[in-house]
């Protein structure tokens, strides 16, 4: 939802158990249980692997950070605010 909401096209390829970002140039992809995220055609570990749960990817947090590049704030709350 996050993605999408910045503008990315994602599409799950589910025999691989894999989520396809698009946007323009940028591309990235992340696979369920592989501590493994595609930025620019290079892998970068972020020390937890993506889950799914009730048709949701989660990823963790700094995913946005590292790999969609926008700057975010985790609150107390455990609320994700997107700065930029």
């Amino acid at each position: 939802q996050i993605a999408e909401a910045l503008g990315y096209e994602v599409t799950w390829d589910d025999e691989a158990k894999r989520a396809e970002l698009t946007k323009g140039p940028h591309w990235s992809a992340v696979t369920i249980g592989e501590d493994n995220y595609n930025f620019a055609r290079m892998s970068i570990s972020l020390g937890t692997a993506p889950v799914l749960k009730d048709s949701t990817t989660y990823v963790p947090y700094e995913f946005l950070e590292e790999v969609l590049r926008v700057e975010v704030e985790l609150t107390k709350e455990g609320a994700i605010n997107i700065l930029k």
